[in-house]
Formats: C-alpha cells, sequence, structure tokens
C-alpha cells in the first residue's frame, strides 16, 4: 500500500509540476516476455503490464524530449529455480520454481520525432526491483524502442502498436531478459 501511495504522489507531483509544458503522456501496455519463434511456445513466458508517465522536457520541430517515470508489473516471474524445500518429518524429493510477481521501477529519458503519422521512438531507464523479499533490490536498465500513432496531428489519443524493450539487472554482464509489447495513451 505504501509502493502505491508513493507512485500515485509522484505521479501527482509530476503532472503538477508540468501543466505549464501542456505535453504529458500517459500510456498502459501489456508486455510478454522472451522472444519465441513459435507464438504458442511464447505463450508460456511471462506476461505483465507496463505504465508510463512520460513530461515533455524539451520540444522543437517534431523532436520531443521527455522525463519518463515507469511502473512495470510483471506475473509469476521466477524467482528461485530448482529450489528444494528443507527436509521435515516425512521424505520429500519434490524441487520446486518459486514465483512472484515482481514490480519494477524506473526513471529515465525518451526521445521521440514526429515524422508525418507515426513517432518513433528510443528511451533509456534506470530503476530498482525487489524479487523476493529474501533478496536485495537490484538495480535495472531498461533500453527501449517502440512506434506511437495518434490519430491525427491534434489528438489526445494515441495507439502503441509495438515497442521493444531490452531489460538488464546486476552488472554489465547481469541477468537480460526481452520484453515487448503493445498498448495505448492519451496526451494532456
Amino acid at each position: 500500500m505504501r509502493k502505491l501511495f508513493f507512485t500515485l504522489t509522484f505521479l501527482v507531483a509530476l503532472v503538477a509540476s508540468t501543466l505549464a509544458q501542456d505535453r504529458i503522456k500517459l500510456s498502459a501496455s501489456y508486455l510478454n516476455t522472451e522472444f519465441q519463434a513459435n507464438p504458442l511456445e511464447s505463450i508460456e513466458y511471462l506476461k505483465g503490464v507496463s505504465i508510463d508517465a512520460d513530461a515533455r522536457i524539451f520540444s522543437k520541430d517534431g523532436w520531443r524530449l521527455g522525463g519518463v517515470f515507469n511502473y512495470q508489473k510483471v506475473y509469476d516471474q521466477t524467482v528461485f529455480e530448482d529450489y528444494m524445500p528443507m527436509p521435515g518429518p516425512l521424505p520429500t524429493i519434490a524441487v520446486v520454481d518459486i514465483q512472484r510477481n515482481v514490480a519494477t521501477y524506473a526513471f529515465g529519458v525518451q526521445l521521440s520525432k514526429r515524422l508525418g503519422p507515426i513517432e518513433p521512438f528510443g528511451a533509456f531507464l534506470l530503476g530498482y526491483r525487489k524479487p523476493h523479499s529474501d533478496l536485495d533490490r537490484e538495480v535495472v536498465r531498461k533500453y527501449r524502442l517502440g512506434v506511437d500513432l495518434p490519430f491525427h496531428k491534434e489528438s489526445n489519443f494515441f495507439l502503441r502498436p509495438f515497442f521493444v524493450e531490452f531489460e538488464r539487472s546486476g552488472g554489465l554482464n547481469g541477468n537480460g531478459t526481452q520484453k515487448y509489447g503493445a498498448g495505448f495513451g492519451f496526451r494532456f
């Protein structure tokens, strides 16, 4: 509950501080991870949601630089693989994977360019996540590419038909995850 309150407080502060800029983009997207050639096989991989708040910092000649806050929740992420429970009074040989819903909070910048009816973008984000209460927080780096499709030049509604995100946690050679998704959003 504290994290939700912090996130909502931050979003309200972000909106209030950027009202003078007159350009905020809020978007919500569905996530899937781990690219697979077989679409049926990709169904078994992680699913989640991604919510972005992007406040314009600078805009000129179709270019836009924004400060981004990103919240992602990935469902049933494997935290411990091949975990063997503590031996009890009854013999157990079971080895299990422990899965948790994992939330990631990240801040960064996003650069986009209006090219006719499309707006391609790229972003770099830094953040953290805590996969399990017994584990330390992990630093996360995200690299994102995608496209927004506004309905027309003055439209406040846009579609995000596709984006791809490469996420790294830990050191330089830390764990890597490829994510992709689609969503929609509004401009204020």
